[in-house]
């Protein structure tokens, strides 16, 4: 009877240890899904930002104006500012409204969305 009970206490010792490896392979199973849907949600928002800058992009003949960081034009959508250079953008985006009003754009009731796609940077004015 003695070996009968040593052997159930082998056997619910590695019935624990089998339930915590399950429980732990189930938790990380449910952390990769959540993971992965948050990476889907993410394209998504990126595929949306894409389609914007392509149809922006799509509508541009000529420039309206060129100031020191940006150059302008106007599209279906709003009003476009370029950023031209490879720097820093956050350091110029303070200043792109005091450099539309160098080419007689008043933006100050606009909308204002900031894009970088395709390693353009750009600034999206609409109503």
């Amino acid at each position: 009877m003695t070996e009968e009970k040593k052997d159930s206490k082998k056997c619910s010792g590695k019935k624990n240890i089998m339930f915590a490896y399950g429980f732990i392979q189930l938790g990380s199973s449910f952390v990769s899904a959540i993971a992965l849907a948050a990476i889907a949600f993410g394209f998504c928002s990126v595929k949306k930002e894409s389609k914007l800058f392509n149809k922006c992009v799509a509508e541009i003949e000529e420039p309206i104006g060129e100031t020191n960081h940006f150059i302008w034009f106007i599209t279906d959508i709003g009003i476009v500012a370029l950023f031209k250079r490879e720097e820093n953008f956050e350091t110029y985006s303070s200043n792109v409204e005091i450099e539309a009003n160098k080419i007689a754009l008043d933006i100050t009731k606009e909308e204002k969305e900031y894009l970088k796609i395709k390693e353009r940077q750009l600034f999206l004015f609409y109503s």
